[in-house]
């Protein structure tokens, strides 16, 4: 499946390199790299990021780290894109906790968790989530937030659990169909994701088994620290990056959601179009990116932005209270870019299983965030 974003390396480094492209396609990903890079007007604990929040054990021998901010119900829940981990949300997660309590998670062998069994699906990553929220006790119903591919795990959660689901917010998510759809306006689809997949596993084969070694590839598409990052969490990610099991991880996931070949569907595409259903008044947000990944030219970024807009369009219409929102001027990479819209969407679902109203389709840029050019990823 293809998404939107890429994996992007961050903005000091530009190299249309296959995986970023995949990963941009890969629909999305928060960024190919790990996130864009933050502006001056951004600010957030870079120390809460240093050191796992809360480890729970889901199973025996295996723990996924939580960090939750905030007081207050429903509990949102945030699960990040492909090649990210709680990081991603570090300018969305402390603006929601002045209204709620909001947890964001690492997915097995992401960021502080241990690794999961392989292969790794979309079906073991919602598993994997609820036995997380009942082992921390944190009693749902939640508002389940997910970016990119995590939107995609958000859908088959709503879909396998939805008693557990108060309301959903999905942000420029990965969606079912979406490479077959994409792969009629962009021929060369199928060949990107081959590309990607081939990254990652030269990132896994780079990586450095020895615990605390620094990834031993210079590819900046292996690399997970940005400018801006202090020294502590840079050698934190560092750490991260030199695993051979954050790759396995990365390279399972994606391998299980990217089309290949013309003709076949992958385990996560098809068992979420198997398992679709109507979610019936549901609070249901969908955010859209209405810029393009800049490796596209003029042409295919319009027509993937016009292909992209008519799926989110059908999953939005899934709830009776779905709405789709155009947040102008952003790319994929909607939290890190724009965290005001993320977080207002939030909050708008939130009140909304309170009791309210959703407000109108299209978040306009607010004051100190003018709409800059997007890096897909």
């Amino acid at each position: 499946m293809s998404g939107a974003p890429s994996l992007a390396t961050g903005e000091g480094v530009r190299r249309p390199g296959a995986l970023r492209v995949l990963l941009a396609l890969a629909l999305p990903l928060l960024s190919g790299h790990h996130h864009a890079v933050a502006s001056s007007l951004d600010a957030f604990d870079q120390a809460a990021y240093t050191h796992p929040q809360r480890l729970i054990e889901i199973a025996p021998g295996r723990r996924l780290n939580l960090y939750c901010l905030g007081r207050g119900s429903p509990t949102v829940v945030l699960d990040a894109g492909l090649a990210n981990f709680s990081l991603a949300w570090r300018f969305v997660q402390p603006a929601v906790a002045r209204s709620v309590q909001v947890c964001s998670y690492d997915r097995a062998g992401e960021g502080f968790s241990d690794p999961g069994p392989l292969p790794r699906t979309s079906r073991a990553i919602v598993d994997d989530l609820h036995a997380l929220l009942r082992r921390a006790g944190i009693a749902g119903p939640v508002v389940l937030v997910g970016h990119s591919f995590g939107g995609l795990n958000a859908l088959l959660y709503a879909d396998t659990y939805p008693d557990a689901v108060a309301g959903l917010v999905l942000v420029d998510p990965t969606v079912p169909e979406q490479d077959a759809a994409l792969a009629q306006v962009l021929p060369n689809l199928h060949e990107l994701n081959r590309g990607g997949l081939r990254r990652l596993e030269a990132c896994a084969a780079a990586a450095n088994p020895a615990v605390g070694a620094a990834t031993a590839s210079d590819d900046a598409a292996c690399t997970l620290s940005e400018p801006g990052f202090g020294p502590e969490l840079g050698r934190v990610l560092r750490m991260i990056a030199g695993r051979a099991a954050t790759w396995r991880s990365r390279q399972s996931e994606a391998h299980e959601l990217l089309t290949i070949d013309p003709g076949t569907v992958p385990d996560d595409i098809e068992e979420l179009t198997e398992a679709r259903r109507p979610y019936g008044r549901l609070p249901m947000l969908v955010l859209a990116a209405t810029v393009a990944p800049d490796f596209l030219s003029k042409e295919d970024g319009a027509a993937y932005l016009r292909v992209r807009s008519r799926l989110l369009k059908d999953v939005a219409g899934r709830s009776d209270r779905g709405v789709l929102r155009q947040i102008e001027g952003a790319g994929h990479a909607i939290p890190t870019d724009r965290p005001d819209a993320v977080t207002t969407a939030i909050l708008d679902v939130v009140e909304s299983v309170r009791g309210g109203e959703l407000r109108p389709n299209t978040w306009r840029n607010g004051p100190g965030r003018p709409p800059k050019p997007q890096s897909p990823g």
